[in-house]
């Protein structure tokens, strides 16, 4: 009977202790084995809140960088409708392709070093390596399919947003002619991003 009081005694500091009911599969196997699949549904889901939250900060990263680049864009768009004029002289218009110029490396800069977990997002290196079957997906759930994955595929274009990507590597606005062409490829490229 002393024996019996003393295993209860301790097995109820040890569910203390531990704060569960269930401490070993003698307690309750059938018990036990619920709350081991449920406890590795909770962990599986607070990873899978994780990941969501890591793909946000993947698009968040990406979004960063094309404003950017758009704002770029929008500048470009203003020196070739400036430079297209025929008001503005020959010394002028290098001054302008001088600031053009810069803008334009600027875009490259910013698809070069704009990454995530240290994989660049909008270079194009990300969509070369993701082929028709594969996708940069983002697992939400406890399974593998669709409805447990977010494909950030479909959500981000991963081409190379880059100059030579834009169509706009070789452009320029040394004279009012090469200006007005400047434009319609500015305003195509700004297209491609918004």
């Amino acid at each position: 009977m002393l024996g019996n009081n003393s295993n209860r005694l301790a097995q109820s500091v040890e569910r203390i202790a531990s704060g569960i009911r269930i401490n070993r599969g003698a307690d309750d196997a059938a018990g036990l084995a619920i709350s081991e699949s449920l406890r590795s549904d909770i962990r599986a889901l607070r990873q899978a809140v994780r990941n969501g939250n890591d793909g946000i900060a993947l698009i968040n990263t990406a979004e960063g960088a094309l404003n950017e680049q758009s704002a770029i864009l929008i500048r470009l768009r203003e020196l070739s409708a400036q430079a297209s004029t025929g008001t503005v002289g020959s010394t002028e218009r290098q001054t302008l392709q001088l600031e053009f110029s810069a803008l334009r490396n600027e875009i490259d800069r910013i698809a070069n070093t704009t990454e995530f977990n240290g994989q660049k997002l909008i270079e194009g290196s990300l969509a070369s390596t993701v082929s028709s079957t594969e996708h940069v997906l983002v697992q939400i759930g406890l399974d593998s399919s669709s409805d447990s994955q977010i494909n950030l595929n479909k959500s981000i274009d991963l081409s190379a947003i880059t100059s030579s990507g834009l169509g706009i590597e070789a452009l320029s606005i040394t004279s009012a002619a090469t200006a007005l062409t400047t434009l319609d490829s500015i305003n195509t490229a700004i297209s491609t991003i918004t």
